[in-house]
């Protein structure tokens, strides 16, 4: 090579699935579908901070139905989870559509990336 010439390297390609917490989407989008409520699907494309958010909301969901609801029953005579069921199935489904959301935008984008900035694999 003479002394003057430039070498000139291609930039690297993304990285696809190789370093990534799942290495397909569709396994993301599967969590997203049947299990969006826990938070799953962040946990394993490492969005630490909205997984917790999901577990945390249902976890407390869950706990302030029964233990609310049970006190309101009693003290209703039967009526107190009339009270409290809407609300919780409010919440419930608020979380579950949060999560379905998520899987949309992984399904509908190509270039969907996990918390570390690896591609998805199809």
């Amino acid at each position: 090579m003479n002394e003057h010439s430039i070498s000139v390297i291609p930039p690297p390609a993304p990285q696809v699935g190789r370093n990534s917490r799942t290495a397909c989407g569709l396994v993301a989008i599967l969590v997203c579908v049947f299990a969006s409520n826990f938070g799953i699907h962040n946990f394993m494309l490492g969005y630490k901070g909205k997984a917790i958010a999901q577990l945390v909301i249902t976890i407390a969901n869950h706990a302030l139905f029964w233990t609310v609801g049970t006190i309101f029953n009693i003290v209703t005579l039967g009526f107190g989870y009339f009270i409290t069921l809407p609300l919780y199935l409010l919440i419930w489904a608020a979380v579950d559509i949060w999560g379905i959301v998520e899987g949309i935008m992984i399904f509908s984008n190509k270039d969907f990336r996990d918390a570390d900035g690896n591609l998805l694999k199809d």
